[in-house]
């Protein structure tokens, strides 16, 4: 009589499939399940690890047949998130294979492999894997398998965070539909575009020619009332978002006309009041924030998605913008670092004019990194 344990951290493997495979099938989708009480007690011929997100304790791989199951072609692309990492890479499809489990990372001996396609969303993928899954468990328990090494150079991949997954105005077309469809599946976080307060995540992509059609989702990001709260708690300060109401738009619309000329880069000349009104209505910043003093508006600053810092105050308070800007660091993450993209930390351009927050920042003890020029 066959006993399998079938371990699988992530939901997508069809279990009424599963229980068909031997005589006693049991399922565990937790860490702390995979006990030494319950392996003694169940006793399973094979330990099955489809989809497993901790490591295995040394005592279980020592005693029992542990068979994990990774997709890639293996010794290239042991490790994390392999689904994700080889769609980035170009792969359409890859093996799944069933290898023995040692006590280093996706390094053990294979025992059969199937190959999969990486085509379509991650729920596609994963049914996919579902069934070529049965299939090796299948071969494995009629013993119709042969033991192979793992040949080449390995390469190992890391896992993929969330914020890898943000949309980029320089992401290209099939970049933004790869990054939808790698992560659409089950409870991943889905791909996602930050505008302003609010969240847009993708699923249900599809790409034909020179479009890509998704289904959007918005919500009011939760950073942002985070933010606030954290800045309002540790200054004296008070801090709150832009919005379109006439007693703001009026204010910034004053303090953009009044910037001294030599602090101004890019606006070199005042705007309309109407473009002023559409340019609120749909500004890029991932934060926009009115500092105000005792109920008394004393001027803004905000954050880019590209991690820049811009403050514009009435007053020219080297104690005031240094106050500010320390408010900011201290209480904003930054956005993860993307290379050639954006910068870990905090960045802020000034014009050469601008002596006064030179001033400001040299005695911050920031670091001047570069130059910018204007062709």
């Amino acid at each position: 009589m066959k006993k399998i344990l079938i371990c699988c951290s992530k939901n997508w493997i069809n279990k009424q499939e599963f229980v068909k495979l031997a005589d006693k099938v049991q399922f565990i989708d937790k860490k702390n399940d995979l006990s030494k009480k319950f392996l003694k007690n169940f006793d399973p011929d094979y330990i099955f690890f489809v989809h497993w997100s901790w490591l295995v304790q040394k005592e279980v791989v020592d005693n029992f047949n542990c068979i994990l199951f990774h997709i890639a072609p293996l010794p290239f692309g042991r490790g994390g998130s392999p689904i994700q990492n080889l769609i980035f890479l170009g792969y359409e499809k890859a093996p799944l294979n069933a290898l023995i489990m040692t006590h280093e990372l996706d390094e053990g001996d294979i025992l059969c492999n199937q190959q999969v396609s990486l085509k379509g969303s991650l729920d596609d993928i994963f049914y996919r894997m579902n069934n070529a899954t049965i299939i090796l468990i299948k071969k494995i328990l009629a013993n119709k398998f042969r033991v192979s090494k793992q040949i080449g150079t390995p390469r190992l991949f890391k896992r993929r965070t969330p914020q890898e997954s943000e949309i980029l105005l320089s992401d290209n077309l099939k970049l933004v539909y790869d990054k939808i469809r790698s992560v659409d599946g089950f409870d991943y976080p889905r791909a996602y575009i930050n505008h302003g307060n609010n969240i847009f995540t993708f699923s249900k992509a599809n790409q034909k020619n020179s479009i890509v059609r998704a289904s959007v989702t918005i919500t009011k990001s939760k950073k942002t009332s985070n933010v606030l709260r954290l800045l309002n708690q540790n200054s004296d300060l008070t801090y709150k978002n832009v919005s379109y109401k006439k007693q703001i738009t009026d204010f910034l619309y004053f303090l953009n006309n009044n910037r001294d000329p030599k602090s101004r880069i890019s606006s070199k000349l005042p705007i309309s009041y109407e473009d002023h009104c559409e340019f609120i209505k749909h500004h890029p910043y991932r934060h926009w924030l009115i500092v105000s003093l005792n109920d008394t508006m004393l001027g803004s600053v905000y954050v880019t998605f590209n991690n820049y810092l811009y403050v514009n105050l009435l007053k020219k308070s080297v104690r005031l913008y240094t106050k500010v800007i320390n408010n900011i660091k201290n209480n904003v993450e930054p956005m993860p670092e993307i290379k050639s993209v954006r910068t870990k930390n905090f960045l802020i351009n000034i014009s050469l004019e601008d002596n006064f927050l030179q001033k400001v920042l040299n005695n911050m003890n920031s670091d001047k990194i570069q130059t910018t020029y204007s062709l």
